[in-house]
């Protein structure tokens, strides 16, 4: 599973499952952003793989359906918790 933040028209970050080459399923419904998804990812996945059943299928509903070349690509975590940095090699900790 991959998954992206896209911008809607009223600049909005939504997440999404890309579904396709070229097409996302919106997670709004079940996630504000793709960090509270990672967050509740045992109370979500569930959902998650009965979208993306019904997409190979052809039963989720059209406005659900987001073409990548109509939206915003951003950061898929805009605002990380916490940033790590890790040295380049194990010889650098040794030191």
């Amino acid at each position: 599973m991959r998954f992206v933040t896209y911008l809607d028209s009223k600049n909005q970050e939504i997440p999404a499952l890309v579904a396709a080459p070229a097409q996302l399923i919106e997670l709004k419904s079940l996630a504000v952003d793709l960090l509270t998804l990672i967050r509740d990812w045992d109370r979500v996945a569930p959902a998650v793989k009965k979208l993306q059943t019904e997409f190979k299928e052809g039963k989720i509903p059209a406005g659900q359906i987001v073409a990548e070349s109509s939206v915003k690509l951003i950061s898929p975590i805009p605002r990380p918790t916490s940033m790590r940095e890790r040295p380049a090699s194990d010889t650098l900790v040794a030191r």
